[in-house]
C-alpha cells in the first residue's frame, strides 16, 4: 500500500491591500544568490514609505533604518497585514516594531511564510532614510 500523503502546509493568511496609505508597496528584491539588500528614499512629514518582501517561518530577518537626523524608524507586520483608510497598516507586527515603539533596528526569527510588509516613517518632520536588510 502507498503511504499516506505528508499533511499540506498551512496557507499564508491573505494580504488585503486596501485604499490606505501605503496604496501599493514597493516590493523589496534581492539579486540573484543574495540574502541582504535594501531600500532608500525620502519621507515627508507626516507619512509612510511601504515596502513588500517575502521570507519564510523561521528564517532570521536583520533589519537597519538610519537617517542623517536619525529621525526614521519602521514597522513590519506579518503576513496576514493590511492596509485600509480606516486603519491604516494593521496587523501582527514584528516584536519591537510595532506602531509608537520608533523602531530602528530588527533582528529576530520570522514567525510565518509569506508576505511581509515594512512601513518606514519619521518621528519628527520629514527624513531621507536608509533601510538595510538580510533575510538568512
Amino acid at each position: 500500500p502507498a503511504a499516506p500523503a505528508a499533511p499540506a502546509a498551512p496557507a499564508a493568511p491573505a494580504n488585503r491591500y486596501g485604499n490606505g496609505p501605503c496604496g501599493k508597496p514597493e516590493p523589496i528584491r534581492f539579486g540573484a544568490g543574495a540574502s541582504g539588500g535594501g531600500v532608500e528614499g525620502g519621507v515627508p512629514r507626516g507619512e509612510m514609505n511601504c515596502y513588500t518582501f517575502g521570507a519564510k517561518a523561521g528564517q532570521t530577518l536583520d533589519v537597519r533604518v538610519t537617517s542623517l537626523e536619525d529621525n526614521a524608524v519602521f514597522q513590519i507586520y506579518a503576513p496576514g497585514w493590511s492596509d485600509t483608510a480606516d486603519t491604516g497598516p494593521s496587523g501582527t507586527s514584528l516584536p519591537g516594531t510595532a506602531p509608537g515603539t520608533d523602531a530602528k533596528r530588527f533582528n529576530g526569527p520570522l514567525p510565518a511564510d509569506g508576505e511581509y510588509l515594512l512601513v518606514v516613517g519619521s518621528v519628527r518632520g520629514g527624513t531621507q532614510f536608509k533601510v538595510a536588510m538580510s533575510i538568512r
